[in-house]
């Protein structure tokens, strides 16, 4: 990296704000967001592509957990997945959320038909959990959520007047697919 200079190495005109990784370059602010459409955009994480597609059936694969709570009205305090799914092929992500509450049949239904349709249906017919620790404790099967694939029809939903992707349903009678290779770690926290 080159010594600050006074002036934008782009226009020669602006004072210089900070250097950017994006133009390669000390650049004021001005060019730095105008060249943003030309350029590769970066997060300090990975990388990531919420883009809206059109409704359709896609394979998806679990990138990302967060576990959490729920603060629903009949599944309060109920242990959560917030799952990121990038979808194949446009490589596009979307959240989706999977609520494990025996106090909620059509909850249940939801993540019982996402981990058929993962091919965990054998696996989970004695006991699972998200936890390791949990499953192994309890003789459980531990369900390693990053990394597992699927079929998903995928719809679309207006969210505080955003456009936004949503699962419809999980396709439990479609192949299986193999899950990404995914170091052993637990998920989430």
């Amino acid at each position: 990296m080159s010594p600050k200079p006074d002036f934008c190495e782009f226009c020669f005109q602006s004072k210089v704000v900070a250097y950017s990784l994006r133009l390669d370059g000390w650049s004021c602010l001005t060019c730095h967001l105008t060249q943003k459409e030309n350029m590769p955009q970066w997060t300090n994480a990975k990388e990531t592509n919420f883009t809206v597609v059109p409704k359709g059936d896609y394979i998806f694969t679990v990138v990302d957990v967060k576990y959490q709570y729920s603060k629903g009205q009949k599944t309060s305090g109920e242990p959560q997945w917030k799952l990121k799914l990038e979808l194949e092929p446009t490589g596009s992500q979307m959240f989706e959320t999977l609520t494990i509450s025996e106090r909620s049949e059509p909850c249940m239904f939801e993540v019982e038909q996402f981990l058929k349709c993962c091919g965990l249906e054998k696996q989970c017919a004695k006991g699972w959990s998200a936890i390791k620790q949990e499953a192994e404790e309890h003789g459980w099967f531990w369900v390693q959520l990053t990394g597992l694939r699927g079929w998903a029809y995928i719809d679309q939903d207006t969210y505080k007047e955003k456009l936004q992707n949503k699962v419809g349903h999980y396709y439990a009678d479609k192949p299986k697919l193999q899950p990404r290779v995914q170091p052993e770690q637990e998920d989430g926290f």
